[in-house]
């Protein structure tokens, strides 16, 4: 059995290439208002025939448009595919006015918010197209992988497959973790009592771009790029 993937060729023209034309005529893109007011937004690609549904959970910081050429390849390969982006990225809504703070109340919201978008949205986007049995797949990057694996402990039934890439399991601390706990109390104990605004902790900023020879995420320029 032979599989298509995208030739880094074919990404040399972006946005003028096959995947980028592709997702910008066949994605039906939405929002979902859960009841936190606060909106999901997804996007959906049926496949005609489809052997299956894959769900797509992006890692931190990373919209539903990074993956566009893994939405391609994916449909290429004859899967309807279902992407979020998670609270507080894309076009997601932000619980801060700083557009750039990824802040969370609870881990288990993000949880939460996929159940909801599946249950009230891919649910019934399967059945106008007639894929509710479709057997689903969900396919997490790092931190979409954190969420997967409690999406999965929670809701047992949701998912035939589980596809993790490099999940966030755990944060690498440069202090021991007794320490570390004591620290972040300290420091949300003495905002709470100063009733500061909600910001980055020590170290962290606005995103800044950083040139391709300093990543060490990828070797391919053209998609860094």
């Amino acid at each position: 059995m032979s599989y298509f993937i995208n030739s880094e060729t074919n990404v040399r023209q972006y946005p003028d290439c096959e995947y980028a034309r592709f997702y910008q005529s066949e994605a039906q893109l939405g929002f979902w208002q859960q009841a936190s007011l606060l909106s999901t937004h997804y996007c959906f690609i049926p496949c005609e025939r489809a052997k299956g549904c894959v769900v797509l959970l992006p890692g931190r910081a990373e919209p539903i448009i990074k993956y566009a050429e893994v939405i391609y390849e994916l449909h290429q390969n004859g899967y309807t595919v279902f992407a979020v982006d998670h609270k507080g990225q894309g076009k997601s809504s932000r619980v801060l006015p700083n557009s750039h703070i990824g802040y969370i109340d609870d881990f288990d919201e993000y949880v939460e918010d996929i159940y909801h978008v599946l249950d009230k949205v891919l649910t019934p986007l399967l059945k106008e197209h007639q894929q509710q049995d479709l057997a689903k797949y969900l396919l997490c990057h790092s931190m979409g992988g954190t969420i997967g694996c409690l999406l999965v402990q929670k809701y047992p039934r949701l998912f035939n497959k589980l596809v993790l890439s490099t999940p966030m399991l755990g944060v690498k601390s440069p202090l021991p973790e007794f320490m570390l706990n004591l620290l972040l109390k300290f420091m949300v104990g003495v905002r709470r009592l100063l009733k500061l605004q909600i910001t980055y902790f020590w170290g962290q900023s606005d995103y800044r771009a950083i040139a391709f020879y300093k990543n060490r995420l990828t070797h391919s320029e053209i998609r860094y790029r």
